[in-house]
């Protein structure tokens, strides 16, 4: 009989500040959502060994949750560290390639809580704060375990069927202004680099920065407004992508046709691509 070849991973890195993307040495790639792996533990204290009935509570997991740490386990296997402490799973090759293969997680409806939401949809609190001024005070915000339903309700928000659309489609241009890191060093490397914009505070310029990049300030801002090209290629970072991605929005809502956010901002700039920038 003909010999299966078992699943060994070819590179293991970030898709952004959350969420891994692995390429297999067959060809496949896999992204996983770093929640969505959390609670795949298969650890004896997530997982019943004998009759595979899950031990971890899901309401326990924050929605923001996410690996800091990962790290081959010989040549069969990896761990990771997340950001809650829970460092104890091992996930062999052939369970982490399976989870890949499972069925993706049934889309939000007005009953899933706001921890559901973000779990699924990480860029849904800017989206929901840019269009519906959603989450961007204390007078505003909300509970990890209020429904979308309900949140919407108190702004006076009654279609949030339509609502959900805006989430989704919110989330699918984020996916195209992003920027891997690798990508973007390419690019700074290439004959033609893209204009680097650092959308921090200056407190966080002093901490790290790219020595490519200008930080934007009042000055630059009117400048790129008033007198750069529409078509000029501009790459935004913040520390981990959210406030670059908001930028970037706000540069294509004013025409700039080719802007890109930098996906996991400087943090993961300092864990793929250069690791003397310093972390914060």
């Amino acid at each position: 009989m003909p010999t299966v070849e078992k699943p060994v991973p070819a590179e293991i890195s970030r898709v952004n500040a959350h969420d891994v993307r692995v390429a297999w040495r067959d060809g496949h790639e896999s992204v996983y959502a770093a929640r969505e792996l959390r609670l795949a533990c298969p650890c004896a204290l997530c997982l019943e060994e004998t009759s595979g009935r899950k031990l971890l509570d899901p309401a326990t997991v924050a929605a923001e949750v996410h690996p800091t740490a990962v790290n081959l386990v010989g040549r069969y296997a990896v761990n990771f560290t997340f950001s809650d402490g829970h460092a104890t799973g091992i996930y062999t090759f052939e369970y982490l390639r399976g989870l890949s293969s499972a069925p993706a997680p049934a889309g939000i409806t007005p009953r899933s809580t706001m921890a559901e939401v973000l779990a699924k949809y990480p860029g849904a609190k800017g989206a929901l704060f840019r269009r519906y001024h959603v989450g961007g005070c204390s007078s505003c915000g909300y509970e990890p375990t209020d429904t979308l339903e309900n949140v919407m309700k108190s702004h006076n928000v009654l279609d949030v069927q339509e609502v959900i659309r805006h989430i989704e489609q919110s989330e699918e241009s984020n996916r195209k202004i992003q920027i891997a890191p690798r990508e973007l060093r390419a690019l700074l490397d290439g004959p033609k680099p893209p204009r680097l914009l650092d959308v921090r505070t200056p407190e966080e310029w002093e901490i790290a920065r790219l020595p490519e990049a200008r930080l934007v300030d009042d000055a630059l801002g009117r400048e790129i407004m008033e007198e750069w090209p529409k078509d000029a290629a501009i790459v935004l970072y913040c520390h981990v992508g959210e406030r670059s991605l908001d930028a970037a929005s706000y540069l294509i809502g004013h025409g700039f046709s080719n802007v890109h956010s930098l996906a996991g901002g400087i943090e993961a700039w300092s864990q793929d691509v250069d690791p003397t920038v310093p972390r914060y």
